[in-house]
């Protein structure tokens, strides 16, 4: 049941399989092959193993071929020779005893077989896990390639020579389960009493009833069935390696799994995790069955008939809810996204990282702000007017009274929703919580403020250094004070205002316009007149939700939210 490939490449050399299994038996195999090329009436002269390598299994049992290069002698005529002697070796014992099988002299290169990985860590690419997961079915149960029906897990691990155990390993739920590959201790939690530690024997599989749901259950079992299965050779050699125990604890998914680039851990992770919702939901079966209730459900409105479906898809195939609409998105039925869609109440409140993700890709969030009629401020976005913002002590905007009872009056509204994670490399697990854009209260821009701004914008010139300088002395800014307020120096200040060659980074100028508490119109229109422009980065769409939002802050304030998006200053404190 193991699938063959070519070796993955690792950055660093450890001592493999193939190392160890030479190491223990190098004289058994060498003098089988000994044996061998005399009882053909040759005499050895030299025998070089290549390496070792699985190629197949029996159970527990690994069929292992080791070719070897033979010079030998024949007639008074020397020829070398390619070899290939098959053994086997059980992971029970840890590889520890060796069954010479067949020697096969004078093979080609093209006769060996192909072996695992030095990982043992099997190789599937992506395109080949529908297949691989309808081998699968079809060896412990090819009936369920007929027709719809759930997987017997419980019976396949049972085939397998496992042992499931329900017990409480994580109170937090976020391990689901655990299988053993050898003797170990595993930490029990009973309510009320001290964590306990208790033996657990090989070929166990645990999972953890405080995450207990039939649903959920299964698709554990089933995924400690496939490590078993697939990965049992690698964790005994590993073990035998001294690189780690012999087992694996397999944790809700937060994070997106890869294909590439992982440890063996990783990948092993990723296999189980992509396989076994494609087990529990077969591609040719599922769209068999999806396409036929779809039919039936053709009258109903799009959102209730994909929730329909997957509520009939669950129940046959007794799978989550969740599983079987990531499934069906991976198996083409986008519509799926639209079902199961919760969302909590109405919101005001986004950090500064949830507002990076929803300008980046909504553009009605993008338009609202760009309106320069808001303002950030105790994590709200607020209407910019004097009934609904003021400044603390500390110089700090803050809402007034009336803004905190009245969010909806002058607030931009979000709701947080739940959404299941999908990946296009492969299934996995968990939640995803956005918040999501819904509307604004309506600003709009005082007939006065326009019509300042538009004397304001006929008037500057057409540089940045004449522009910069007519601000200032609009506002009757000296380099020292717009220096205290940008954290550059008055040299820089001096320098930008005078020389209109000197160059400004994007940092720096949206800088001088957060020191001179200029609007957004007014703001865009002098960064527009440096030689720099704004790109799809991080760090330039948070640049400009700090001109359309948080000019009239602090430098620091301004700071602080860069800071907690992981970002650079826009300046710092310069002598």
């Amino acid at each position: 049941m193991l699938e063959h490939g070519m070796p993955i490449p690792s950055e660093e050399q450890q001592r493999s399989f193939s190392d160890l299994f030479l190491e223990r038996f190098e004289k058994d195999i060498r003098a089988a092959l000994k044996g061998a090329v005399e009882k053909d009436g040759r005499r050895l002269i030299r025998i070089k193993l290549k390496h070792a390598g699985i190629y197949g299994a029996e159970g527990e049992t690994a069929l292992i071929g080791i070719p070897a290069e033979c010079v030998t002698e024949k007639g008074g005529i020397i020829r070398s020779t390619l070899c290939l002697v098959t053994a086997r070796s059980g992971a029970e014992d840890g590889f520890g005893s060796v069954k010479i099988r067949e020697i096969f002299l004078d093979i080609g290169s093209a006769d060996l077989p192909k072996t695992l990985p030095d990982s043992l860590v099997p190789v599937i690419p992506m395109e080949d896990l529908d297949r691989t997961a309808e081998k699968l079915l079809a060896y412990f149960c090819p009936f369920l390639l007929m027709r719809p029906g759930p997987v017997p897990v419980e019976s396949i691990a049972k085939r397998l020579g496992l042992t499931i155990r329900y017990e409480c390993i994580d109170p937090k739920r976020e391990l689901l389960g655990a299988i053993f590959f050898s003797d170990a201790a595993a930490c029990i939690f009973t309510e009320g009493k001290e964590p306990r530690f208790v033996p657990i024997k090989r070929k166990t599989i645990l999972v953890n009833c405080r995450a207990r749901e039939d649903a959920q259950s299964r698709n554990t079992i089933l995924h400690e069935c496939l490590h078993w299965i697939l990965h049992r050779f690698a964790f005994v050699s590993e073990k035998e390696l001294q690189r780690s125990g012999g087992m694996i604890a397999c944790r809700r998914s937060r994070a997106e799994s890869t294909y590439t680039g992982r440890t063996d851990r990783d990948l092993m992770e990723w296999q189980a995790n992509s396989l076994a919702p494609r087990m529990l939901l077969p591609a040719s079966v599922t769209r068999i069955y999806a396409d036929w209730w779809l039919e039936r459900l053709d009258q109903l409105p799009e959102k209730l008939k994909m929730e329909r479906l997957i509520e009939r898809i669950s129940a046959r195939f007794q799978t989550s809810r969740t599983l079987t609409k990531i499934r069906l998105m991976e198996l083409g039925y986008e519509n799926a996204k639209l079902a199961f869609t919760y969302t909590d109440r109405k919101q005001y409140e986004i950090s500064p990282g949830r507002i990076l993700c929803e300008y980046q890709r909504n553009e009605a969030f993008q338009k609202a702000l760009a309106s320069g009629r808001y303002v950030y401020a105790e994590s709200c976005f607020v209407i910019k007017d004097r009934r609904f913002l003021e400044r603390a002590e500390n110089g700090e905007l803050r809402l007034t009274r009336r803004a905190r009872q009245n969010r909806e009056e002058c607030c931009l509204a979000f709701v947080q929703e739940h959404r299941p994670i999908r990946s296009k490399e492969g299934f996995f697990r968990g939640y995803t919580e956005d918040m999501i854009f819904l509307k604004g209260s309506e600003a709009k821009e005082n007939a006065a403020v326009v019509k300042e701004l538009t004397e304001i914008m006929q008037n500057l010139p057409a540089t940045f250094c004449g522009t910069l300088s007519a601000h200032m002395e609009r506002k009757r800014y000296t380099d020292m004070r717009l220096a205290d307020a940008s954290l550059l120096s008055a040299k820089s200040i001096h320098r930008y205002r005078t020389d209109p060659n000197q160059n400004i980074s994007m940092g720096s100028s949206v800088a001088l316009c957060v020191g001179l508490h200029l609007h957004s119109v007014l703001s865009y229109n002098m960064v527009e007149k440096t030689p720099n422009r704004f790109t799809a980065t991080m760090e330039h769409t948070a640049y400009q939700i700090i001109l359309q939002t948080m000019t009239y802050k602090s430098i620091y304030e301004c700071n602080e939210f860069l800071k907690q998006l992981g970002l650079k200053p826009l300046t710092k404190k310069e002598e």
